[in-house]
């Protein structure tokens, strides 16, 4: 519990939801969250500390505050220790002391969990209630952005944290002024698949069969249907009943030895080791983002990807599976995966050698002015490798090159004598209206952005 004692202990929502698990000695189970939201890396912060510690979320609607006790679940221990928890009588008090707390109406009558708070939601091991979602406002990038970083580190988050596809197309498609209602799973995959693994039966399963009984029975209540078969499904229900409560009993017990697993690794004395959190958290939500972001879709962590395959950095290298994220990022228009997609078709790595595909994407990179696509386009003219030789092209391309290369600062000495020296070479066969007709051509360029 949060005291006006403590508050000064609380300096941001982190630091106040990891007081409250230190305070009540790893035996806060469940939060119940109502927040119209705030900062995206707050709510990934949180979500992950919910993680990290196996806590339960549930997600308060429509103002109501519907408190569900939590089952206490642990074996009892030997004989002759101290760490006795659980008898009938201290859970028939338990539900006593909270039968009071089911169906309270908040303040607001349209209280509920958005935006970030859903980030925090989606954290939890066990997931209840309907959270409502839109898409990441950014710092970095304008509001219209088609896919803005901020967007791409959420929904990597959101595949980090197996929120569903529900809340994914949801964060994805709402626009920033609006919000969305979306569900989650239950159980995160790799919780549920532990649970079947160590209850013997399938959750989802399990659930499905309880809701498709259910919707039998009313069906044949509504219709006054034969009794006997009414009787039959009142059995299989009631059977399917006692499976669920053990099923419940069983996951009460694995989620209570993790969390307090989780606890005595962290904390100790009424405290935790903030530092150490801290430090697993972040490696938490860091481990696997990039990758994550470029399956979501967004081009630059699509390109750096590639980058990586095609130079082996931290796995062998890979040109085949270098064209592919390339190709991803390129088709989005990311000038540098456009012009290094090309270079794989003109060098035949990771792809068949194709001098026609190779100009193509140096052109869409040239003409988002991108200087070594430029010149690599230059000398294709010069060549006339893809495209039909054409000096006023290759000198207006590698002439561009020069100036824009050395407009960004971005040129080297190898550059400036390479690229510089084509370009002599080429104008040295060329007659001066030739030159002049490169050079206007030069002048009057200027960069398209492609629509990504």
């Amino acid at each position: 519990m949060v005291t006006p004692e403590t508050t000064a202990l609380l300096r941001d929502d982190f630091d106040q939801l990891l007081n409250v698990i230190a305070m009540n000695n790893g035996w806060v189970a469940e939060i119940y969250l109502a927040s119209r939201g705030g900062m995206v890396g707050t709510g990934m912060r949180l979500g992950q500390l919910a993680r990290t510690f196996w806590l339960k979320t549930v997600a308060v609607g429509d103002g109501i505050f519907e408190y569900v006790p939590d089952l206490v679940a642990l074996k009892t221990a030997p004989t002759g220790s101290d760490d006795r928890r659980t008898s009938e009588l201290d859970w028939k008090t338990y539900s006593m002391a909270t039968r009071g707390l089911t169906h309270i109406r908040l303040q607001s009558g349209k209280a509920r969990c958005a935006s970030s708070c859903a980030l925090l939601f989606a954290g939890g091991v066990d997931r209840r209630g309907i959270s409502h979602v839109h898409r990441a406002r950014s710092a970095f990038q304008t509001q219209e952005e088609e896919f803005s970083f901020g967007l791409a580190m959420v929904l990597a988050y959101l595949q980090h944290m197996d929120a569903g596809s529900d809340m994914i197309r949801a964060t994805r498609s709402t626009p920033v002024n609006e919000i969305s209602p979306a569900r989650a799973p239950r159980f995160p995959s790799l919780i549920s698949d532990l649970l079947t693994s160590q209850c013997d039966v399938n959750v989802d399963e399990l659930e499905k069969q309880e809701g498709s009984v259910r919707s039998a029975l009313t069906k044949g209540a509504t219709k006054g249907g034969n009794r006997d078969a009414v009787r039959r499904l009142q059995n299989e229900l009631t059977r399917v009943g006692r499976e669920r409560a053990k099923l419940e009993l069983c996951i009460a017990t694995i989620h209570e030895s993790k969390r307090l697993a989780q606890f005595a690794k962290y904390c100790s004395g009424g405290n935790c080791d903030q530092g150490a959190v801290l430090e697993e958290i972040n490696r938490q939500l860091s481990a696997g983002r990039p990758r994550r972001m470029a399956e979501v879709g967004y081009a630059p962590a699509q390109y750096d990807l590639g980058v990586v395959y095609a130079k082996g950095r931290g796995v062998a290298q890979d040109y085949v599976e270098a064209a592919k994220w390339y190709r991803l990022a390129a088709n989005q228009g990311h000038a540098t995966a456009q012009y290094s997609l090309g270079l794989l078709y003109a060098t035949g790595q990771g792809v068949p050698q194709d001098y026609v595909e190779a100009a193509k994407w140096y052109r869409l990179a040239a003409d988002q002015g991108d200087p070594d696509a430029q010149w690599r386009l230059g000398l294709m003219y010069t060549l006339g490798q893809g495209v039909p030789p054409d000096d006023v092209r290759a000198h207006m391309w590698l002439n561009l090159s020069l100036i824009l290369s050395m407009t960004d600062g971005a040129t080297t000495e190898w550059f400036e004598k390479t690229v510089g020296g084509l370009r002599d070479t080429v104008a040295q066969r060329m007659s001066s209206e030739q030159i002049a007709e490169a050079e206007k051509l030069a002048r009057e360029w200027k960069p398209t952005k492609q629509p990504r």
